[in-house]
């Protein structure tokens, strides 16, 4: 016969209670973490974008795991949107959001890929961060050459 034993089953006002402090303190840590916008250039040949777009994801997911940071990427937030909708894949089409965006973050780290100092988005983000005061923290990523 199966039976329950009352004093391991903690009052149910027990149990809203110690949810209560969890979701508190799941809340705070939410809140202590900064936001950062993930620059980074996207254009090129099919297969650098697709080589891009790899990196990109896999050091926005890097900075997740490290668990200090959100992360938005608006290379990893819009292309696919754009890519489902038809719609524009260029800065120029998404520059109004990404500005927006940019306000709205603590941060903005520079993924500096090969093609940063041509990109014309990342030109525009990074003279609208300094312009608005955000900091700026430029990422190397080490190669095999």
């Amino acid at each position: 016969m199966f039976c329950f034993h009352t004093e391991i089953i903690p009052h149910p006002k027990t149990v809203v209670k110690t949810l209560d402090k969890i979701l508190a303190l799941c809340y705070t840590q939410a809140m202590n973490k900064k936001l950062v916008y993930l620059a980074a250039p996207y254009s090129g040949t099919k297969s650098e974008m697709k080589t891009r777009f790899r990196i990109i994801n896999l050091y926005a997911a890097c900075v997740f795991k490290a668990g200090d940071y959100w992360v938005y990427s608006p290379i990893s937030h819009t292309v696919p949107i754009a890519k489902a909708g038809h719609c524009g894949a260029t800065f120029g089409f998404w520059e109004e959001f990404d500005l927006k965006m940019i306000s709205l973050c603590d941060e903005v780290h520079v993924l500096c890929l090969p093609g940063v100092e041509k990109s014309e988005g990342v030109s525009a983000e990074i003279e609208y961060a300094s312009r608005i005061g955000k900091p700026i923290k430029m990422v190397r990523i080490p190669t095999n050459s």
